[in-house]
């Protein structure tokens, strides 16, 4: 259900900044297939990884991503985010995004969702269920919050747009880590991932690019995992400071009373 005025207020706020939905290249250009093709082996990789994320009963990973901004003249801007996410399976959840300029955090302990702006000082709460993967997907629906790197918890699932080429470009290593690096075309989006090689597969790095904008900006990301975290239930509480402001369209006490006082 679509809590009324939040999505106004997520803008209203700029709570969260947004990645697209959806590395190092390599030094000279791989041959690409001659025909846009999938290939099984490249789809298995996908969804190997994907399953390997969804069985990790924790996990911290933190996402260093240039993003591209296109002016009208043509002219790219990049911009630098850090990106944090901590996870507790089944329904905890942290994430912080960096700018520099800005940091917003979202919270959820199993039963509220908190959204703050930590460095403006302002913050909401609102009530919410369900797991970690479950609360990705609702997030813009139900919040008006588009997550970055969501995408992570939906690869090589039937509930994921499904690509409609890809193929294995070849052996690489992202900081000096044996990777198997893909590279797929779905609507609007072309995107490469490199792969861990052996028991823990894990996306190490990302490119994605919007493919329909003529400019075709990019956003690329590096990725840092630790399957062993610090998960205490206090990581997914937001305690607000001396002078942050509540700003509450009733949602607070939707939450109930123990969640409006932390």
């Amino acid at each position: 259900m679509r809590l009324p005025g939040l999505p106004g207020l997520m803008v209203a706020l700029g709570l969260l900044a947004g990645a697209p939905a959806l590395g190092q290249a390599p030094a000279a250009a791989p041959a690409a297939p001659a025909a846009e093709t999938l290939d099984p082996d490249a789809m298995a990789a996908l969804a190997r990884m994907g399953a390997f994320l969804r069985g990790l009963p924790r996990f911290e990973v933190r996402s260093d991503a240039a993003t591209e901004t296109v002016f009208a003249s043509g002219q790219k801007l990049q911009g630098l985010v850090t990106t944090r996410y901590l996870v507790r399976a089944p329904d905890r959840l942290r994430v912080d995004v960096d700018t520099g300029k800005s940091h917003r955090a979202f919270y959820y302990d199993g039963s509220s969702v908190t959204v703050a702006a930590l460095k403006a000082g302002m913050w909401t709460r609102f009530p919410a269920t369900g797991t970690v993967a479950e609360l990705v997907g609702r997030a813009a629906d139900d919040f008006g919050i588009e997550l970055p790197l969501a995408d992570l918890f939906t690869l090589g699932t039937e509930d994921a747009p499904k690509p409609v080429s890809g193929f294995r470009v070849g052996d690489s290593a992202v900081d000096g880590r044996p990777a198997g690096h893909y590279a797929f075309r779905q609507p609007g989006v072309d995107f490469q991932i490199w792969i861990a090689e052996g028991a823990a597969p894990l996306p190490l790095r990302l490119v994605i690019v919007n493919t329909t904008n003529p400019a075709q900006p990019a956003f690329t990301a590096r990725l840092t995992w630790d399957l062993a975290p610090d998960v205490a239930d206090a990581q997914f509480r937001f305690t607000p400071r001396p002078g942050d402001e509540l700003v509450d369209f009733g949602t607070a006490a939707l939450a109930g009373p123990a969640a409006a006082q932390r």
